[in-house]
């Protein structure tokens, strides 16, 4: 098992920034998930095409949310790891 590259590395405040978005951005996808699994009656929005629009628009927010980490912190998802494993046969 090898360490991350930013393990122990202090961040500076948009690399911070970044990974909120990041993490935020994948709380926010796992809720939506878990939306488009509920019964479609409990849902405020009864019309088919009003449902894809609010997907999409959800689908969109989350894309720039996920460029603009990219944008502050090229690097962010590097700096999320951990650590790797390394199977050596």
């Amino acid at each position: 098992m090898e360490k991350g590259k930013w393990v122990g590395v202090k961040l500076t405040g948009d690399q911070r920034t970044a990974q909120k978005l990041i993490q935020r951005g994948l709380k926010e996808r796992g809720e939506l998930c878990d939306a488009l699994k509920t019964s479609l009656d409990s849902l405020k929005v009864k019309t088919r095409g009003k449902m894809h629009e609010r997907l999409d628009w959800n689908l969109d927010r989350l894309e720039k949310m996920h460029a603009r980490a990219i944008a502050l912190f090229p690097e962010v998802e590097e700096s999320m790891t951990i650590a790797t494993f390394r199977l050596v046969i």
